[in-house]
């Protein structure tokens, strides 16, 4: 950068009318630009963009709008930290201003990231643009935070900025006092209720994502069972609904809806349809590579989706957010669904910001959302173009008794054209957490607390599938209410004894990992010390992993290394005492060791 001027002060980019650009790459480009040059007098302002719709393009040509002298762009995690230095680094093939021809010359701006320790200030300050992530300037000792001087950056650009009303995002606002502010997100308002920062001033609509082809065209398939039948297990009255009464019911009932989330009937159901779904798509566009993205609440949920699907004869693996000590083994799974070895993922509050995989198309909704944000984040995982792809639809699969009726008061957020387009989509927003046999655990913002089920689901009638496009051109207008269809009778895959017996034992070994690692934390011992081992042979987490093997074995009767010859009988047996097993493995660990 030179001493008295910088490359986005002295450099006139190519955007208007660049026709490599898309619709709010230029708009949100001149929106800014005017609000600055008209003299806007708010130091901090939003915009929403879908996904798909180019925000890191965007963010790459902000910069130029205020004739930045220096920028700084903060990315809520590595992922997205390197999709932005990607963006903007010139030997990379995805570099934006060559791609999109933005730039007439070969004269870069200079972009310097910062991500870990080798970086020093010389280097910042012959930059252009930095690019980081949160975590590298959080701290009270942060060398970045307490070296700079106050008026090193003049433009600071948060990505995802639904975070930043977090502590360690509004210590950045405050250390650059005189720094414009812009926010991105496609969701400003956070799972917690909390607004993302800023005057929203411009909004591009995901109506007009899909109609511009920027992401795929989203289908709703709402599971109807023509009856229900349930039990009240505080009264023992046996009860049957029919359709609309299964509806009028969920409206009104909190405790039906989680049962019915509860329920294996509807798990069963959700997984028949959403491969429906996936045979669907594959057979319309000729392309195997089409895959279902499924939502679990937690752990014990997500095994029991895995086991449906591997019975299924389907090849499925999952991701958990706070795996213990597994995000390399996190990282396997997301490999194998980038190298096509996958037809389900599984995850659990994963696969969110900073994750893109276009052959993600079908999203199995097992999970209630308890807020639109997180909602729409995972319905974004299926948004992704396919370029070439003869047809890019997404489907969103779900049981009617989920509840879609009520409108979420975070709906005033967003346009009111999307509003129509999301109410056609959402479940009704029930915050739980799947617990025992019979339990619920309902969390609130302090506490847990355990609320019997008193509904048990006991069978479903036929259940129909109904279709909503959600959107469609009548000549110029845009409709979103086009009227529901018939799909026809679900179909209901079949599940041989042996696929079964697979799947059943996949269950029981990654359950013994799941169970290893909460042990393991429980008992506030590292995964890979090694204080359980007498022999100091295996660290803590192999070692309580075959202690659970062994309990196992020794509970149906097997010897070691024999479960390749476990009985169907045998298998069932184990399934159903497994957390009981777990449970005695646990005390004995607790017993020998004494830790808390």
């Amino acid at each position: 950068m030179s001493e008295n001027t910088s490359y986005f002060q002295r450099v006139e980019p190519n955007i208007k009318d660049n026709k490599n650009l898309r619709e709010p790459q230029e708009d949100g480009y001149a929106v800014v630009a005017q609000y600055y040059n008209d003299g806007g007098v708010k130091r901090e302002i939003g915009m929403v963009l879908p996904v798909g719709c180019g925000k890191s393009g965007l963010i790459s040509l902000l910069p130029f709008s205020v004739k930045s002298k220096r920028t700084l762009v903060v990315a809520p995690n590595l992922a997205i930290r390197e999709e932005l230095k990607n963006n903007l680094h010139p030997g990379h093939d995805k570099y934006f201003y060559k791609k999109c021809n933005v730039l007439k010359d070969s004269e870069c701006p200079e972009m310097v990231p910062i991500e870990g320790a080798r970086i020093n200030q010389s280097l910042l300050d012959v930059s252009d643009i930095v690019v980081t992530n949160i975590g590298q300037l959080q701290g009270e000792e942060n060398k970045w935070l307490n070296s700079l001087p106050e008026d090193y950056f003049d433009l600071i650009l948060f990505d995802e900025a639904h975070h930043n009303p977090a502590e360690s995002w509004v210590r950045v606002r405050e250390k650059f006092p005189s720094a414009n502010i812009v926010n991105f997100s496609a969701t400003p308002r956070r799972a917690d209720g909390q607004m993302m920062s800023g005057e929203i001033i411009y909004n591009y609509p995901i109506y007009k994502a899909i109609e511009k082809g920027y992401v795929k065209k989203i289908r709703a398939w709402v599971l109807n069972p023509a009856t229900l039948e349930y039990v009240n297990t505080e009264t023992g009255e046996r009860c049957e609904l029919t359709l609309n009464e299964i509806r009028d019911k969920a409206a009104v009932d909190a405790k039906f809806r989680r049962s019915i989330g509860q329920s294996d009937k509807t798990l069963i159901s959700i997984v028949d349809a959403s491969i429906q779904a996936l045979k669907q798509i594959r057979k319309q566009t000729g392309d195997d590579k089409h895959k279902i993205i499924a939502a679990a609440q937690n752990y014990n949920h997500c095994h029991d989706i895995v086991r449906a699907y591997q019975e299924r004869g389907l090849r499925v693996d999952f991701v958990h957010s706070k795996k213990e000590g597994m995000s390399i083994e996190n990282e396997r799974v997301k490999q194998k669904l980038e190298n096509n070895e996958l037809d389900v993922i599984v995850q659990v509050n994963m696969l969110g910001e900073g994750f893109d995989h276009p052959y993600l198309s079908v999203a199995a909704v097992f999970k209630i959302f308890a807020s639109l944000s997180p909602f729409v984040q995972f319905v974004g995982r299926i948004m992704r173009v396919i370029q070439g792809s003869v047809d890019n639809t997404g489907i969103v699969v779900f049981h009617a008794g989920s509840n879609i009726a009520p409108v979420w008061s975070d709906f005033q957020d967003f346009s009111g054209v999307d509003q129509d387009y999301f109410k056609k989509l959402l479940p009704d927003p029930e915050e739980i957490i799947f617990g025992g046999e019979n339990e619920i655990i309902e969390r609130e913002p302090n506490q847990k607390k355990v609320i019997a089920k008193i509904f048990e689901i006991e069978s479903q009638g036929e259940i129909t599938l109904k279709e909503d496009d959600l959107l469609r051109r009548k000549k110029q207008e845009r409709d979103f209410l086009e009227s529901l269809h018939d799909k026809g009778v679900i179909d209901k895959a079949q599940v041989t004894k042996y696929d079964q017996w697979q799947a059943d034992l996949k269950w029981l070994d990654s359950k013994a990992k799941t169970a290893a690692g909460q042990i393991l934390a429980e008992n506030k011992l590292p995964a890979p010390g090694r204080q359980l081992d007498k022999r100091k042979i295996h660290d803590n987490f192999v070692y309580v992993v075959s202690e659970i093997h062994s309990a196992v074995n020794n509970h149906v009767g097997r010897p070691s290394g024999s479960r390749g010859e476990y009985t169907i009988e045998e298998v069932a047996l184990a399934r159903r005492d497994f957390d009981d097993i777990v449970n005695e493995v646990g005390n004995k660990i607790i017993k020998e060791y004494g830790k808390k």
